[in-house]
């Protein structure tokens, strides 16, 4: 599930504070989507990737149309998207002719 189809204004994301763990939460232990996203934001633009991509964070959501809390982890991750879609850059027969100079 991604934080952007969670409903940012009704929906919650708990991650417990924990010293050292969740440092670039500054105290704060629970969030709106867009306001873990701002925070996320400010982590980022500080230089603290590695606090935010190093790890998976112990978190609960609570959805507004369900009635109780999911436990989770959060972890962030960087997507590449082509714009175009991919074309098989080497045909099968061309593959299988590099398996078997492998072989021999």
């Amino acid at each position: 599930m991604n934080v952007k189809d969670l409903d940012q204004l009704n929906d919650v994301i708990e991650i417990p504070y924990s010293r050292g763990n969740t440092d670039f939460l500054e105290g704060k232990s629970i969030f709106l989507p867009r306001d873990l996203l701002s925070v996320i934001y400010q982590c980022v633009s500080k230089g603290g990737l590695t606090a935010l991509f190093d790890r998976e964070i112990i978190c609960r959501l609570m959805m507004a149309d369900k009635a109780k809390w999911q436990k989770g982890r959060l972890k962030l991750t960087l997507e590449f998207i082509p714009d175009e879609p991919p074309q098989d850059a080497t045909p099968q027969d061309e593959l299988s002719s590099i398996r078997n100079q492998n072989i021999e």
